[in-house]
């Protein structure tokens, strides 16, 4: 599946096998945190495996503020991002739309 990894300080387009594709990008188990049409998969002990200071994903954080996740405080460290799940649970390509507006927040034009 089509999808952006999204790390720290810059993002890149990814093509996706299956779950340990994600895994390798964020450095670990993977958590799902769903936003308003896409999911993002962060490492699940990014708050242990990661510092503040230096691996603050300001991108991420801002996206999971602005679409759904107000609750959430700070991403740390890089994250994957794909369309939402289909009716029978598996992920989806990330919309074309949806991707040149990440990659446009993340200061990144159409990697």
């Amino acid at each position: 599946m089509k999808g952006i990894a999204l790390y720290p300080t810059h993002a890149e387009r990814v093509e996706i096998e299956d779950f340990r594709d994600m895994q390798k990008i964020v450095g670990g188990y993977l958590d799902l945190v769903s936003l308003n049409h896409i999911d993002m998969y962060v490492n699940d002990s990014f708050l242990f495996e990661y510092d503040l200071d230096k691996d603050l994903n300001f991108c991420a954080t801002a996206l999971a503020l602005t679409n759904g996740r107000p609750d959430l405080v700070a991403v740390l460290g890089p994250v994957v991002i794909v369309g939402p799940a289909d009716d029978e649970g598996n992920n989806t390509d990330l919309k074309e739309g949806i991707a040149q507006k990440i990659l446009s927040l993340a200061g990144t034009a159409s990697s």
